[in-house]
C-alpha cells in the first residue's frame, strides 16, 4: 500500500510504528545499539556510584502553613 494511503486511512502514527518495528528490528539498528550499551557502561564504569537520594519531602499543598 502507498505511505500517503496509509497515512490518510490509519493515520501517521501507524505508519511511523510500522517503519519504527521495522528499523529496530535491523540488524545495522541492532548492532549500533549494542555499541551504544557498550559505550554507556564503559562510561558508566569511569564515574562514582551516585549518593542516594533523600527522602521525599510530604507536600504542603493547599494545607495554608
Amino acid at each position: 500500500m502507498d505511505a500517503q494511503l496509509e497515512a490518510t486511512y490509519e493515520g501517521p502514527e501507524a505508519v511511523q510504528r510500522r517503519q519504527m518495528t521495522v528499523t529496530m528490528t535491523s540488524e545495522v539498528f541492532l548492532a549500533q545499539f549494542r555499541a551504544w550499551i557498550a559505550e554507556m557502561r564503559l562510561i558508566a564504569s569511569s564515574r562514582p556510584e551516585p549518593a542516594p537520594a533523600p527522602w521525599p519531602q510530604p507536600c504542603r499543598c493547599g494545607s495554608g502553613r
